[in-house]
C-alpha cells in the first residue's frame, strides 16, 4: 500500500495533508504494516516526504516551461522591463535633442532676420 501511496505522490497528483498522512499511518498501522506507537512519526514522515516531493515535482515544471519558453524565443519579465527602461531612457533623450533643435532653429531664425536688416545678405557665424 506505501508503494501505491509513493507511485501517486511522485507523480505529482496529490501532496499528502497532515490529515491524510495521519490517516494513511493510521490504516498502515491497521493492517499491520506498522506498530501503532509509530503511528505519529510515520504520519510526520509521510507529509514531509510528501511536501518534498512536491516541491521537486513544481520546480521540475518550472524548469521545463522556462527551458522551453526560452527555445520559443519569448522574453522573459526581467528582459522586458529592462527593453521598457532601454524605451523611456532613448526617448527622454529624442525628447531633449528635439528642444535643442527647436532653439536652435529659433535662434538661427532670429539671427536671420536681424543680419537681412543689415542688406549684407550674409549669415552671421556663430
Amino acid at each position: 500500500m506505501l508503494d501505491a501511496v509513493r507511485k501517486y505522490v511522485e507523480a505529482g497528483r496529490e501532496a499528502l495533508t497532515p490529515k491524510k498522512a495521519e490517516e494513511l499511518a493510521r490504516a498502515l498501522a491497521k493492517q499491520g504494516q506498522a506498530r501503532a506507537d509509530q503511528v505519529q512519526q510515520l504520519a510526520k514522515d509521510l507529509a514531509e516526504w510528501s511536501k518534498k516531493n512536491s516541491e521537486r515535482f513544481r520546480e521540475t515544471i518550472r524548469s521545463e516551461v522556462h527551458k522551453q519558453l526560452s527555445k520559443a524565443g519569448v522574453a522573459t519579465k526581467d528582459e522586458v522591463s529592462s527593453l521598457k527602461r532601454r524605451i523611456r531612457e532613448l526617448e527622454s533623450k529624442a525628447k531633449a535633442g528635439a528642444k535643442s533643435a527647436k532653439s536652435a532653429t529659433k535662434k538661427a531664425a532670429g539671427r536671420k532676420s536681424t543680419g537681412s536688416a543689415g542688406g549684407s545678405g550674409a549669415t552671421p557665424t556663430a
